[in-house]
């Protein structure tokens, strides 16, 4: 799959900067900025707020149960 893309800022694009380029060249991870650390700091935000929301829940869940009993 290709796609037209635009090298200029200029709206609309001139002829002379527009190009036709593929989607893998589009889709460079590097290019990106995506790398190994940036990956395993997403996966471990996403863990730690996964178990952050767990232990509040079980902590709400362990404070409504002994109110209730009292």
């Amino acid at each position: 799959m290709r796609f037209l893309v635009c090298y200029s800022e200029a709206n609309p694009c001139p002829e002379a900067s527009t190009a036709w380029v593929s989607m893998s060249d589009l889709m460079d991870l590097a290019q990106l900025g995506i790398d190994a650390p940036t990956v395993l700091y997403v996966i471990s935000w996403g863990f730690a707020f996964v178990l952050g929301s767990f232990l509040l829940g079980w902590g709400l869940s362990l404070a409504v149960g002994l109110i209730k009993k009292l």
